[in-house]
């Protein structure tokens, strides 16, 4: 063969690529979209103590703890109250429905149920739905407010067993998400 024809199979390969890559995106985004999105596909329940599969069961888990100057009922109210994650095409959310919060992005979706809640002290939320298939076997997260002297103190953990690769130990990624874990916490409780 030609270098000529070489290189049209060459370009005709990265077309195919990207077209499937825009394909795959609008799949996702028609998925995460409408009234069953975040509710779409279930995931498995979390068995026993939620705060033992967020320390210890979860394949990945991430904290990050951030001092806000305000005080732990205005924080609880930050996140019960009123979406407190804003960070446009990746997430917002949560809104509330009763025992449940559904969390929205251009192109995923997904809903968690109060685990445990104890006001302005403890909120821990277990995934129940996602919009994309095949991904997620469980998830959860936790937030722990402590007051102090410069404001609240808040924990925030994020924990996730993926479906395929949940044999992995992932846990140790968990400190690259932090950043973003503790600019989104802080930039939702302003």
């Amino acid at each position: 063969m030609t270098t000529e024809t070489w290189l049209w199979i060459a370009v005709g390969v990265v077309v195919a690529a990207a077209l499937a890559g825009l394909g795959a995106l609008a799949v996702l985004f028609a998925l995460a979209h409408g009234e069953r999105g975040p509710r779409r596909f279930r995931v498995d329940p979390v068995e026993g103590d939620p705060g033992a599969y967020l320390d210890e069961k979860a394949t990945w888990a991430a904290t990050a703890e951030v001092t806000v100057p305000i005080k732990p009922e205005q924080v609880w109210a930050a996140l019960t109250e009123r979406e407190h994650l804003r960070l446009p095409l990746i997430v917002t959310g949560p809104t509330w429905k009763g025992e449940e919060a559904v969390y929205r992005g251009a192109f995923a979706a997904w809903s968690e149920r109060v685990a445990r809640s104890e006001q302005a002290r403890e909120l821990t939320t277990i995934g129940v739905g996602v919009s994309a298939p095949l991904l997620i076997k469980s998830f959860g997260q936790r937030y722990l407010l402590r007051p102090g002297d410069k404001g609240t103190t808040v924990a925030w953990t994020i924990a996730i067993t993926p479906k395929w690769v949940g044999f992995l130990p992932l846990r140790w990624t968990g400190f690259l998400a932090r950043p973003v874990l503790k600019f989104a916490l802080r930039d939702g409780l302003k």
